[in-house]
């Protein structure tokens, strides 16, 4: 008798209803073994998670819909080739060209909290371009390594676009930028193919 998990399993296709492990759930199984993992954190309503496990030319990638309000959670699971990954990211966040816009400002993480949860506009934010994405919701996305760590971590708006958020080394304050000659999804591609090939092994 297989164990709720197997049988969760075998409807997948993974294992067969003995337990042993399918075509594919051989190949899944490999991807999480010797893959090296790379993930898009997108913390909008309901948050979602795309987690690629990178072994040579291809990708094992799993997308997470979760749903805090019933607790539950559904995922996707799917191969890809490595070089498509910058636009699955893209695809994923709902990325849609903005005009230019160029600011540059410095808020607490404090003023950033006070933003992303009560969209309180953050008050150095005072000219021209700044005050228009400031005064936009704002929905914190982050790409992160293997280890963990954000390569690239910035907000998106309904209609202003993005702007990347960096923390100033040593200090509680964190840049907000935006920059027509470094565009956001310029940054997210070059973020991403590295990841990428560092873990092809390229």
């Amino acid at each position: 008798m297989l164990s709720y998990t197997g049988w969760k399993l075998a409807r997948a296709g993974l294992v067969e209803w003995d337990g042993v492990a399918t075509e594919l759930g051989a190949r899944v199984a490999r991807h999480l073994r010797h893959g090296r993992h790379m993930a898009l954190q997108v913390k909008s309503s309901p948050p979602r998670l795309l987690t690629f496990w990178i072994d040579g030319p291809s990708a094992l990638a799993v997308l997470s819909f979760i749903f805090p309000r019933t607790n539950s959670d559904r995922s996707a699971l799917g191969f890809c080739p490595t070089e498509r990954i910058p636009r699955v990211l893209l695809e994923l966040i709902g990325f849609h060209p903005a005009w230019d816009m160029r600011f540059r400002y410095t808020v607490t993480r404090h003023e950033l909290l006070a933003k992303l949860l009560a969209d309180i506009p953050p008050g150095a934010a005072t000219r021209g371009d700044a005050v228009a994405f400031s005064a936009q919701r704002w929905v914190p996305t982050s790409l992160l390594g293997p280890d963990g760590e954000p390569a690239l971590t910035w907000v998106m708006t309904p209609h202003r676009g993005a702007a990347i958020l960096r923390n100033r080394t040593e200090t509680n304050e964190i840049t907000v930028t935006s920059n027509p000659r470094r565009p956001f999804w310029k940054l997210l591609l070059e973020a991403s193919t590295r990841l990428t090939r560092e873990g092809s092994g390229s």
